[in-house]
């Protein structure tokens, strides 16, 4: 990936730079837990290192 292309995807929100790696997010799913709607976002690395941000969306209850 070039610089040109990292910043058009950064632009068009396709990945984000977090601290000295650029991850990209590949899948979401919303949930439930607990009365609480929670968001995964799955993502990875350019150095394909994997994992997942868990967000809390609001309470359900």
């Amino acid at each position: 990936m070039n610089y040109d292309t990292l910043l058009e995807k950064y632009r068009t929100k396709q990945v984000f730079i977090y601290g000295r790696s650029v991850i990209h997010i590949v899948d979401t799913q919303t949930y439930i837990d607990t009365g609480i709607k929670k968001t995964d976002f799955i993502f990875h690395t350019e150095r394909n290192n994997r994992g997942i941000i868990t967000v809390e969306n609001e309470d359900t209850t």
